[in-house]
């Protein structure tokens, strides 16, 4: 499901994101959330495990709040997974470094 670039956005910047309407929900598996998720890290200031967690503004594919705990098994276990949707996730983060993070 997609959602609005604005509310994407307003999810990692809000103060209070557990109070946002518009989730987001993943539609792949939790391994290739987690790392989108982790690959995002140097965006933001705080943002890590935990604070996804607590934010409840992040879902898996079944609509669940994306745990922690969820997030370090899955990238435990995932680590030689994946690997073209992981190329694929670097190359667009590597755009996004380059264009934001100077």
């Amino acid at each position: 499901i997609e959602i609005e670039e604005s509310h994407f956005v307003e999810a990692f910047i809000s103060p209070k994101p557990s109070t946002l309407i518009n989730k987001i929900r993943f539609s792949a598996n939790n391994m290739i959330a987690s790392y989108f998720l982790e690959s995002l890290k140097p965006f933001f200031n705080g943002f890590n495990h935990i604070t996804i967690e607590a934010s409840e503004i992040f879902l898996n594919k079944q609509g669940k709040v994306l745990k922690s705990t969820d997030i370090y098994a899955s990238l435990s276990r995932g680590k030689n997974k994946y690997l073209n949707e992981k190329k694929k996730i670097d190359s667009g983060i590597s755009e996004l470094k380059k264009k934001h993070l100077k």
